[in-house]
Formats: C-alpha cells, sequence, structure tokens
C-alpha cells in the first residue's frame, strides 16, 4: 500500500537545499581550517612540568600537595589545579610522545570552535572568515598545557550563554556547572567562567528590571536559568580537593610583581608578526561596529570591553578574546556586508534551476582535509619533533650533567626550568614556570642573579649554588668566569658553569 503525502518528508525547495550545501561546506572547510592552524609545533617549556606533575601523580597515587621539584620551595604548599589534565597529558605522552600531546592540542582547539560555530550569527562564509581569523589570533598562545581546558571552557560557555541570549533552550546552561568541575580542577583559568556568566546575567538582569520598575507590572519572565547557574557554578568549582581555598588561587596569581617581567604576562608587541591577526581584528571590529546599522547587543559589549582589556594587558588573554570577540564581529560584518551581497545578487542573480553539489564539497573538503593531515605529519615525525627539542630546549647539557654528575645545587634559566625538572631530575631546579608556587620573594632573587645585580653572589651563596646552567647571551653568564667560574659545557643553546670541585672534572 503506497504512503500517503503525510508520510512522505517534504524536500526542501532547490535554493533552500544549495543553502543548506553551503553552509555544510563552510562549516567543515572552517573548521578543517582550523585544525591545520592549530596543527603546529609548538615546544612550550610549561608542558614539561606538567609531565613532571603528572608522573609524580601517578607513582604516588596522590597529589604533591608541597613543592617535590626544586630546591628554594621544598615542602612548600603546592596546590594546583590541574592534576587531571596533567594525568591525561602524561597518558598521551606515553602512548605517542609529543605527538600526541600536539594532536591533542590541535583536536582541543577544533572542538572550541566547532562549539562556537553554531551561535555564531551571519552567512556562512562570514561565520567562516571570522572563526578563522579568530584562529589565527588566538593561536598567539596555543600549547600543549592544562590552558587547553580553559580555551575549550570558555567556548562552551559562550555555546550555552550566547544560545540563551538568541532564545535557544535554556537546558544548555546546564552543561556549565558540569564542566566547571572539571575546569575548576583542571587549570586556574576556571575564573573566566563567572566573568563570562556575569557578563550575560548582568545585561539580562537589567532587561528585566527596567520594564519592571516603570509600569510596576506586565514584566518579563525573570531570567531564573541563567541566574541560578551562577551559584550553580559556584558549588562545581568547590568540588576539588582543595576546597575554597581554590577560589582565591587567581588572585594569588595575578597580585605578584613578576608576572610584568615575564613574557606572557605583558602587553602584546605589535613589532612580532605573530601579534599582527589580533590587531587585524580588533580593527576589523572597529569597522564592522561602525558600518552596521545593529545595535551591539549589552552581552557582547561587555565581552569586548572585559576580554579586550585583559587582552590588552597580557598576551596570555588574546586567545580569550579572539572567542569572545567573534560573537559581535560576525553579526556586526554580516549586517555590513549586506548591501554588497545585494547589489552581488541583483547583478548575478542565482539560477532557480541550481542545485548542490555534493560530490564537489566532498572532494573540496577530502582535499583540504588531506592538506591538514599532511602538514602534522610533516611537523610531527620523530625527525622534526628531534631537532625542535634541540632548538628550544638544552638537550646537549642535560646529557652532559647526566653523564659528568658535577656536584651542588644547579641555578638555571626560568624558561628552561620547566624542562630541565622532566629531562633532568636529578638537579632540582631554582625556579621554572610554577610563578603561583615560587611568588615575588624567589622570582626576585632569580632576577637578581641572572642580570647579574648587585648582591647577585650572596643569593647564589645562601642557596649553596655550584652549577649555573644558563642561556650564553645572559648577564650572568659573561660575569662568572671573572668571578673565578670555569666554563664545564657550552653550546650556542646553553652554557653550565661550576666553582669548587665541579671545576675538577
Amino acid at each position: 500500500m503506497p504512503p500517503s503525502m503525510a508520510d512522505v518528508p517534504a524536500r526542501p525547495a532547490p535554493g533552500e537545499a544549495v543553502q543548506r550545501a553551503v553552509e555544510r561546506l563552510a562549516h567543515t572547510l572552517a573548521l578543517v581550517g582550523v585544525f591545520a592552524m592549530a596543527a603546529r609545533l609548538v615546544m612550550d617549556g610549561d608542558t614539561f612540568w606538567h609531565l613532571r606533575a603528572g608522573a609524580w601523580i601517578w607513582a604516588h597515587r596522590t597529589l604533591p600537595w608541597v613543592d617535590r621539584f626544586s630546591y628554594t620551595r621544598l615542602g612548600h604548599p603546592w596546590h594546583y589545579p590541574g592534576w587531571p589534565v596533567e594525568l591525561l597529558m602524561l597518558g598521551l605522552y606515553r602512548l605517542g610522545g609529543l605527538a600526541a600531546l600536539f594532536l591533542w592540542m590541535a583536536l582541543m582547539v577544533t572542538a572550541a570552535y566547532t562549539l562556537l560555530w553554531p551561535v555564531l550569527r551571519g552567512g556562512p562564509w562570514v561565520r567562516a572568515g571570522v572563526v578563522l581569523l579568530s584562529a589565527a589570533t588566538a593561536g598567539l598562545y596555543w600549547a600543549a598545557r592544562p590552558y587547553l581546558v580553559t580555551f575549550v571552557g570558555a567556548a562552551l560557555f559562550l555555546w550555552a550563554l550566547e544560545g540563551y541570549r538568541l532564545g535557544r533552550s535554556p537546558r544548555r546552561l546546564a552543561a556549565l556547572p558540569l564542566w566547571m568541575i572539571l575546569w575548576a580542577n583542571g587549570h586556574g583559568g576556571f575564573i573566566m567562567g563567572f566573568a563570562l556568566w556575569g557578563a550575560y546575567a548582568l545585561p539580562a538582569w537589567l532587561r528585566w528590571l527596567g520594564p519592571c520598575m516603570k509600569l510596576r507590572r506586565g514584566c518579563s519572565p525573570f531570567p531564573w536559568a541563567l541566574t541560578l547557574t551562577g551559584p550553580g557554578l559556584l558549588i562545581a568549582s568547590l568540588l576539588n580537593p582543595y576546597g575554597p581555598e581554590i577560589l582565591g588561587y587567581p588572585f594569588r596569581t595575578l597580585g605578584m610583581d613578576a608576572l610584568r617581567q615575564i613574557a606572557e604576562w605583558q602587553s602584546p608587541d605589535f613589532h612580532q608578526a605573530q601579534t599582527w591577526p589580533f590587531l587585524a581584528m580588533v580593527l576589523l571590529l572597529f569597522l564592522a561596529l561602525g558600518a552596521s546599522r545593529r545595535p551591539l547587543a549589552g552581552e557582547h559589549a561587555l565581552l569586548l570591553v572585559g576580554l579586550g582589556g585583559l587582552a590588552f594587558l597580557a598576551v596570555r588573554n588574546v586567545a580569550l578574546f579572539a572567542l569572545g570577540a567573534s560573537l559581535p564581529l560576525a553579526a556586526h560584518a554580516d549586517e555590513a556586508l549586506s548591501p554588497l551581497r545585494a547589489a552581488w545578487a541583483t547583478r548575478f542573480p542565482r539560477s532557480a534551476q541550481a542545485r548542490p553539489r555534493p560530490a564537489l564539497n566532498a572532494a573540496l573538503t577530502a582535499l583540504f582535509l588531506l592538506l591538514a593531515l599532511l602538514r602534522a605529519a610533516l611537523l610531527w615525525n620523530a625527525p622534526a619533533l628531534d631537532k625542535a627539542l634541540r632548538q628550544a630546549f638544552p638537550v646537549e647539557a642535560v646529557a652532559y650533567l647526566k653523564k659528568a654528575r658535577p656536584p651542588g645545587r644547579l641555578f638555571n634559566s626560568y624558561n628552561m626550568g620547566a624542562y630541565l625538572l622532566w629531562a633532568l631530575p636529578e638537579y632540582p631546579v631554582f625556579a621554572d614556570g610554577r610563578t603561583d608556587l615560587y611568588g615575588d620573594a624567589i622570582l626576585d632573587q632569580w632576577f637578581r642573579v641572572a642580570r647579574a645585580e648587585p648582591g647577585w653572589q650572596q643569593v647564589l651563596d645562601r642557596w649553596g649554588v655550584n652549577l649555573v646552567l644558563i642561556e650564553p647571551q645572559a648577564p650572568i653568564a659573561r660575569v662568572l668566569p671573572y668571578a673565578g667560574w670555569c666554563t664545564l659545557f657550552r653550546d650556542e643553546r646553553s652554557v653550565v658553569l661550576g666553582r669548587g670541585k665541579g671545576c675538577d672534572l
């Protein structure tokens, strides 16, 4: 018996089918492009102290609770939110080395933009262009480290909060406290979740409060779902081994004076080409907002002001700005370009007989995906990884120290410290990338020695330092030979100097 007409699914009109095909193609190509940009070789020192911490946690089946890896803070309380991600990183490294960590980084970045795409407004190619520009901007701070949890978390919050603003199901807000449990345990940037929630809650409250104060009746429904999300986030953030103490972690770090002397906490340097996508995104925002007739949503205004201010203060915040700024940029750029699209449609009208071309679209997608995977394979093969590792870190100096074993404590380069935790655990470090642990007290001493400032001898004597591993161009490396220290090892990347018994080797 033939089915009735009511049982036959309606076919989309030819124009609608073409539009859907273009949407899918733009979406897929944009995400493939993001993966290709994220498939990079980034030798970030902090990767290695996270691996060291993960290895210690796995070996002892408990959190460190106190510092175990330096002699300047040995036994000092260390409550870092990152243990589940560190264990994941360790597992990936043991499974596939640095290549597995870089693949994880690329997939996390792609996941973030997968979440962001559905809440971007505008035509498919405008959204694709914004996504690619945002990815180029955010790439300034991508690395295989727990920060990726914050990057994906910010995208997830924007997906839920912006979707709520656009009138989509409020049930997606329920995902935010669940993610906050992982976020608060996975990275100190979890505080950004509260900031994003506030950027959406405040305008929603004001929109409800204004008419109610004027009319005293006929108020729009109170945004209960959004409001109750806030306490849910707070409760979720307390589900961690350190309890309420973890809420103060981000603020303790931000209060350090030494942060201003660390590259990732400094303002963007627009003389460097890697910051130019950020500059381009800011300029395009000004152009789009000026040319668009669409009013700027209060939520978007708060995102631009808050995230933009943070991005100009510290380069590490540029990636979060790139995510948040994508929402107003896509909406207003699409509005600003609408007269051009109308003129184009008038001059070159689309044929009513146009049909989607799935075979061509699939071929384009496959080609771009193949190119992205080929790029990853060329970057992540063993010889390329080994070469990049030797260019970034003192591999040969570590091999020398392991073989010669000169006695004494080691004063190390700050940039090399995290790698030394992993590659040279037999020599505890003076300092590494864990700025929250060392604080101004230790880092000020480190800067005094590294820059050969008055009092550097007293710092080395106080800590019983007989070995120094640092960059050859560092001021202290040029001063020590005149103070009776001998050169034990030297290459283009690093120099090892010793005194006392170490010079007898």
